[in-house]
């Protein structure tokens, strides 16, 4: 049954409030995040390579699949995860690198979140944990550094779960 025009009106209104305050809120949470990954990184560092549209896109994907979760893969010092800690503090969110000296970083600049599990272990281990954790998790797969890609390792991990892929 189709709705009277005054309340497709009042909805459409209201989402609109919605996505306004949803992406302010992403906006301000992204540009205060610390870019410590400008050190050794080519683009300046910071949360999803500094591409704020992703940004915009994983809040949209969040809250259109109602993710439970969020996992990112290769946290390097810990940008993109202290961003996602910040900008969703209800939702658990699990990172892992290869190198334990990342994951020090990282778990040193997110030591007040009570949201983030950082572990230095093989991506597709920490997906696998995830997958059998949680509903409907966000997965943003980002460990592409060094010799070997675990992305068909993470994909096949994930399987035909309940999840939203993010590469």
């Amino acid at each position: 049954m189709p709705m009277e025009p005054q309340a497709q009106a009042m909805q459409e209104a209201s989402m609109g409030r919605v996505d306004k305050i949803s992406i302010e809120t992403t906006l301000r949470v992204f540009y205060q995040v610390e870019r410590a990954g400008q050190f050794r990184l080519s683009d300046g560092g910071g949360p999803f390579g500094f591409d704020v549209t992703v940004a915009v896109l994983v809040d949209d994907l969040i809250r259109l699949y109602g993710c439970d979760a969020v996992c990112e893969t290769g946290c390097f010092v810990g940008d993109t995860t202290v961003y996602l800690a910040h900008r969703y503090p209800g939702l658990p969110v699990y990172t892992c690198d290869i190198d334990p000296v990342n994951v020090r970083v990282t778990a040193r600049r997110l030591a007040g979140c009570a949201n983030v599990t950082a572990r230095t272990m093989d991506s597709p281990g920490l997906v696998a944990e995830v997958i059998r954790r949680f509903k409907r998790p966000l997965f943003f797969l980002d460990a592409h550094w060094g010799p070997g890609w675990p992305l068909r390792a993470e994909l096949t991990a994930i399987g035909t779960g309940n999840a939203v892929v993010l590469i």
